[in-house]
Order: structure tokens, then sequence, then C-alpha cells
């Protein structure tokens, strides 16, 4: 972790989730005629975050697997031990496609947690178009602190795009 950072961890990965879309825009107005930077799948937001998060939080690893659970295992997007977080990214791909993106994160949700480095979940969905007809509902629906084997375990839901 660069010395020259004085707040909390857990701040600054947020700042950085919250200001994802300024280097998306960065990347627009490329120089030498190279063609913009475009997001048209959950892939590329997955690139570009886990680009942005490595050199910060170099512990940082992409598609780890949970432990099994419900006998199942679940690939995480991005986990930052540093702060034990998990990151699930989702790509709102229509207004179909955005009545689902919920229910995936009820499911992600009962996998992350258990995960040895992962004390909270950050979801990150990528909504340019608006297909989530009322975000801040969706927000409160699936954000807040849940309850596994006696222990908090903190989701947040961020809405980008």
């Amino acid at each position: 972790m660069d010395q020259g950072f004085e707040g909390n961890e857990r701040e600054l990965l947020r700042d950085i989730i919250d200001k994802i879309e300024l280097s998306v825009s960065a990347l627009q107005d490329r120089s030498r005629g190279r063609p913009p930077f475009e997001i048209t799948c959950e892939q590329d937001i997955h690139d570009l975050l886990y680009s942005v998060l490595k050199p910060v939080f170099p512990e940082s690893r992409v598609e780890e697997y949970t432990t099994k659970h419900a006998d199942s295992t679940k690939k995480i997007d991005i986990v930052v031990p540093e702060v034990g977080t998990g990151i699930e990214i989702k790509y709102v791909r229509d207004k179909s496609h955005a009545g689902e993106v919920g229910d995936e994160l009820k499911i992600d949700i009962e996998s992350y947690h258990v995960h040895d480095d992962c004390e909270n979940m950050i979801a990150v969905i990528w909504d340019s178009e608006s297909y989530i007809d009322d975000p801040h509902n969706f927000e409160n629906d699936l954000e807040g602190p849940r309850t596994f084997d006696g222990r908090q375990f903190p989701v947040e839901i961020d809405i980008i795009g």
C-alpha cells in the first residue's frame, strides 16, 4: 500500500470504485487516433477495475473460487485481501436482464461469505442505459449487513455507468 495515503484503505477502495467512470471517460478521447475504450460486456468492466486496483492493492486476485457451500462453489470476480473484500461485477445487458441481476446477486451474497479473504462484498453494476427501473430501491433491497454463522457480512451495491 502506498505510504502517502493517509485515509482508510476501505475508503480508498470505495473511492476507486465510485470514480471508475472517470477512467472510462478519460479513455474515450485517446491520442494518436486510437479507438476509445468501450464498455460492452462484464469483462470490460472487470479488466478496467482490476487494472486500477492492482497497483494500489497488490494482493488483489481475479476469478478466485469460494470453498464449497451448499454443494457448489462460486467464482469471485475480484478479491481484495488487504480490505477483506470480494467484488462482484455485473453488466446489465438489457431490460429483461435488469430483472435477473438482483437474483444473481442474492446467490453471490450467499456464496462470497465463505471465502477466507472476504469479510464483506461490493457489487459493482454497470447500467449505462438505465435498465434498472428504480436503482435506489434495487440498492436498498440488496445492500446491508447479512449474518452467516453468527458473523456479520456487509454488502454494498454500487450502480454505475
